[in-house]
């Protein structure tokens, strides 16, 4: 995910700023929860973040770790924003208990 996205599915249900987002993702790298990877663009070269192997096993994740995270990053980043799209739009349906695609699931609030 791009911090974007992590700001944008953050602040559905709740408020996050730019820098207590920033310490989190801090701290959550030098607890080898997560890692990035750098993207392309010289100017303003966006981070994206994945879970590592340990964070992956810790929370019982359904789907298979990443073995190379750049590998389809645009797919994966188009996903992302379909289902903050769908968070966003159903935010208050009460009956509404998880997003589900090929490659995320999302549960809500």
């Amino acid at each position: 995910m791009s911090k974007k996205q992590l700001l944008k599915i953050l602040n559905i249900y709740g408020s996050i700023g730019i820098n207590k987002l920033d310490k989190r993702l801090q701290k959550l790298k030098r607890d080898d929860l997560i890692d990035n990877i750098v993207g392309h663009m010289k100017k303003g070269t966006p981070y994206y973040y994945f879970l590592t192997k340990n964070e992956h096993s810790s929370i019982g994740e359904m789907y298979t770790i990443l073995k190379a995270p750049v590998y389809n990053l645009n797919q994966h980043l188009e996903t992302n924003d379909y289902l903050i799209s769908i968070l966003t739009l159903t935010q208050n349906h009460s009956n509404l208990k998880k997003v589900l695609s090929e490659h995320r699931q999302v549960l809500r609030g």
